[in-house]
């Protein structure tokens, strides 16, 4: 039987004869629902704050201004139609305040009160310089300013440190019309005068509204260069005037000036600040070999064929740069210079117009030299002196042509140039050496016969040469006996410099 059972199993279909027994479903896991994190709080955005500067001053808005949250990091600039934005600033309160040139002009601060700020919300503001007549009631009552509605508000700084300058002594300068029955209607020199306070802070007042006024800042026998005040029928204006310590700019020679003395004696100063730029003409093409020079200082180059400059070893402060290339009506623009960086200035000349003949009062014209000491110098004889009229009379074409009849002046032709040398003196002066002055500040010669190159003879007003020995004070150059050679052009005569 048994062997009967194992042919039937393996008789049966291959798939019949093995089974696997059926596996018992795993146990079902039970799925735990997902962990819920806590529900965060949701913070507001941050605050901010978005306005306008409005100038008030000048009328237009405040470009440039930086505007800034105090107590925080946060600050920007207004943009160039005055506007602001901040954002993320610090929940709470807060001042905004304001920081330009302008205010610094009138050593203000412009601020709001506390703001509060709120999360999400932006504060909208509207901030505004104070107007000229608020500004000039505050240093200038009305009791002060009876000679005249306007006044002239500034700051006086240390040009290295920007630190105020103390004690130091500004004068306004200008000119205006006077009737009297005995000489008639002719033009009388005004000046009015005020001192720094301890934030670097003058005020000038009684100013007439119409006039054109020179502003200049002088401290421990230093001075800068003039600044043009012009009024236009403007109650205030203002001015930030720099001068160098005496430790910075070094007389180079031991000459002094003084400015409440007539008859000042040129000192030249060196220092360490820089000064480059490039010269063109109102088109912008550059002007190759024009004379560049910083009056009162060492400092005189020619500009290269792109026109570019580079003066060094100028003092700090606020000086005057001068351009002159023949064809071109000489360029003067005040530069405010500082050791802590170069300036880089953009000087664009104008092309000289047709000058007609001019038809002048003696009288006047004698008023002007008077000023600058010609007058009293021509009653002492020590010199030559040569007027308006004189030169007038030699029809001159070029500078040198008013020296060609000159006594002790020789002019010849070298290379093509006419160049001055002296025919008396002993010693240097034997050697035919000319000491040069412009307008009271020594001429540095950068080569013979400059003087042509670049002062254009319908310039000068009036010269005086004076031998080795004769030499006046003022214009004396240490260590030197040359002849020398004063000039003066129009310009200067003609805006009452003293």
């Amino acid at each position: 039987m048994l062997a009967a059972a194992l042919a039937a199993v393996l008789a049966m279909p291959l798939d019949a004869q093995v089974r696997t027994p059926p596996k018992k479903p795993p146990a079902a896991i039970p799925t735990l629902p997902a962990p819920t994190a806590p529900a965060l709080p949701v913070a507001p955005p941050m605050p901010g704050a978005i306005g306008i500067v409005a100038d008030s001053l000048h009328g237009g808005v405040l470009i440039g201004a930086l505007v800034s949250v105090e107590g925080t990091n946060r600050s920007t600039m207004t943009d160039a139609e005055g506007k602001f934005r901040i954002d993320s600033i610090p929940p709470g309160e807060h001042r905004i305040s304001i920081s330009h040139a302008v205010l610094d002009s009138i050593a203000i601060a412009l601020g709001t009160k506390p703001i509060t700020f709120e999360g999400g919300k932006y504060a909208v503001l509207s901030l505004a310089v104070p107007s000229a007549e608020t500004v000039a009631g505050l240093y200038c009552p009305a009791a002060r300013r009876v000679q005249g509605p306007s006044v002239v508000i500034g700051r006086v700084l240390d040009a290295d440190t920007d630190q105020p300058m103390v004690g130091a002594k500004l004068s306004l300068l200008w000119e205006e019309l006077a009737v009297n029955k005995v000489i008639g209607v002719r033009k009388v020199p005004r000046v009015r005068s005020a001192t720094t306070d301890s934030s670097g802070v003058f005020s000038i007042c009684g100013v007439p509204d119409d006039i054109n006024a020179h502003l200049q800042a002088s401290r421990d026998s230093i001075l800068t260069a003039d600044v043009a005040i012009l009024m236009d029928r403007r109650v205030l204006a203002t001015a930030i005037m720099r001068i160098a310590s005496p430790a910075s700019a070094i007389a180079v020679t031991d000459s002094t000036r003084s400015d409440t003395s007539r008859n000042r004696p040129a000192t030249l100063r060196r220092g360490s600040a820089v000064l480059t730029g490039r010269v063109t003409n109102l088109g912008g093409v550059a002007i190759v070999g024009a004379r560049v020079d910083v009056p009162g200082t060492p400092g005189v180059t020619l500009t290269r064929e792109n026109g570019e400059f580079s003066l060094g070893g100028l003092p700090s402060g606020t000086q005057s740069v001068v351009v002159r290339q023949v064809g071109f009506a000489p360029l003067e623009t005040p530069v405010d210079l500082t050791t802590r960086e170069p300036k880089r200035v953009l000087l664009k000349m104008k092309e000289k117009a047709a000058v007609l003949a001019t038809v002048e009062v003696i009288a006047q014209q004698d008023r002007n030299m008077s000023r600058v000491g010609f007058s009293e110098r021509k009653r002492s004889r020590s010199g030559t002196f040569i007027t308006r009229e004189d030169i007038l009379r030699t029809n001159p074409t070029q500078v040198s042509d008013i020296f060609r009849t000159t006594p002790g002046i020789r002019v010849q032709s070298v290379n093509g140039r006419n160049v001055l040398t002296s025919t008396r003196g002993s010693g240097s002066s034997a050697s035919g050496c000319i000491n040069y002055y412009l307008d009271r500040s020594p001429w540095q010669s950068m080569y013979p016969g400059d003087v042509d190159q670049f002062l254009p003879v319908n310039e000068i007003a009036a010269a005086e040469v004076y031998s080795a020995g004769s030499v006046p004070a003022e214009f004396t150059t240490g260590g030197s006996s040359c002849t020398t050679i004063v000039m003066w052009t129009h310009t200067y005569v003609g805006r009452g410099n003293p």
